[in-house]
């Protein structure tokens, strides 16, 4: 079970709630399901690709999406990626 508190993402183990891990500076992140990763857009407008691990975090990606200030979750649409950014909506194309 993963969650944000405080711009801390971490992750729990859902039978008896023990932390497993936990990252900082996810502040304002909730974390989308995308094929066999996890994406989360982070406060500087990278979008994070990571993988759902019990273990540890383990990133696989981190892209610069936009220019100035993200304030919407990405939307995941197939192979579609679609970010929000203070003018514009861009979308991402996964191959």
């Amino acid at each position: 079970m993963l969650c944000t508190l405080r711009g801390t993402l971490s992750c729990h183990d859902a039978k008896d709630g023990k932390l497993l891990w936990r990252k900082e500076d996810f502040k304002g992140v909730f974390p989308r399901f995308f094929t066999s990763a996890l994406l989360a857009l982070s406060p500087a407008s990278e979008l994070i690709v990571f993988q759902p691990d019990e273990n540890a975090y383990t990133e696989v990606a981190r892209i610069k999406v936009a220019s100035s200030p993200t304030y919407a979750y990405p939307v995941v649409s197939g192979k579609r990626i679609f970010v929000k950014n203070k003018d514009d909506v861009t979308l991402f194309m996964v191959e």
